[in-house]
């Protein structure tokens, strides 16, 4: 009889079942280690050991929105002030090349930012482009490179809505690109239990940045569970670290230089038909293992679509 397969979005995909799961324990013991010290950038999609079959694909629209008047200083003070608020929308894409390379994209093509003292600027975020490698498929391991591409120069002022006691309307700069090339890099780990209904991936990696700022890591464990054949229960552990404690600070938190922090993340997706899906998600911050520095500290939710083929 031949293996059951599952078919499951994002960062998992139609894979073969491993019968035993001691295969995975060890590759965890060996691996683990080594993510917790090479880890990644902000890449949550993608983030797992299997790679899409060969011509199939699968794409993602979501919409996003984030506000808070809390703000963590690049030396973890926090700090109570004016109220910044983000939306955007966001699609992500991936497509088997082959049935060992699959292609990425990642693009928040609209962004819209503001304080609460401040009009709001609207922009196109950094296209991100990639591809992962299966350097196994039966114990689903990948390697992964991911450029950040800019699309605009960092600069994007916003205006505030009174004027100052000069009499002028003061601007600040809320950039929805950073203006930068980045190169990222990630390391991860699959294995599903439980006739496909559930799996876990860790993950790890760099993103080297340029223009002088911090190079970045992260580390993550995701775990999911299929309810009522249905729905997918998803819940992520991210955390992002810095190299060094030399950084630039005369620069805009929304560049993310020398920003840390561990983050949690839940999702769930609804399997409308075999191709469509809609899906929901809430994000924040936490403390737990690595101190937030240098971000506004609150939670990001999350709607959106999804299709596969």
């Amino acid at each position: 009889m031949s293996n059951p397969k599952i078919l499951i979005p994002l960062t998992f995909r139609e894979v073969e079942i491993v019968s035993s799961a001691y295969f995975f324990q060890m590759m965890c013991r060996q691996i683990l280690p080594f993510l917790l010290i090479i880890t990644i950038p902000v890449l949550l999609n993608g983030q797992s050991g299997w790679t899409r079959n060969s011509k199939s694909w699968y794409a993602q629209t979501e919409a996003m929105y984030f506000s808070s008047n809390k703000y963590y200083s690049t030396e973890g003070e926090q700090n109570t002030g004016n109220t910044f608020s983000s939306m955007a929308i966001k699609t992500y894409a991936e497509y088997g090349w082959t049935d060992r390379v699959t292609l990425l994209l990642n693009w928040p093509w609209l962004k819209a930012q503001r304080f609460s003292s401040t009009k709001t600027v609207v922009g196109l975020g950094d296209l991100q482009l990639g591809l992962k490698y299966a350097l196994s498929k039966k114990i689903p391991v990948s390697i992964g490179v991911a450029v950040d591409i800019p699309t605009g120069d960092g600069q994007l002022f916003a205006q505030s809505k009174e004027e100052n006691g000069l009499g002028f309307n003061e601007r600040i700069n809320l950039p929805t690109s950073d203006g930068e090339f980045n190169v990222r890099t990630t390391l991860a780990v699959s294995h599903s239990f439980n006739r496909g209904n559930t799996y876990a991936s860790i993950y790890g990696g760099t993103n080297w940045r340029t223009k002088g700022y911090s190079h970045q890591w992260q580390t993550g464990l995701e775990l999911g569970q299929l309810l009522f054949d249905k729905l997918w229960l998803i819940g992520k552990l991210n955390q992002q670290g810095r190299f060094s404690d030399t950084i630039n600070q005369g620069v805009s938190f929304l560049y993310g230089e020398g920003t840390t922090y561990s983050a949690f993340n839940v999702s769930l997706i609804y399997k409308i038909n075999k191709h469509w899906m809609i899906t929901a998600g809430y994000q924040d911050f936490t403390g737990f293992l690595i101190p937030k520095r240098n971000l506004y500290d609150g939670g990001t939710f999350l709607i959106g679509a999804a299709v596969e083929y």
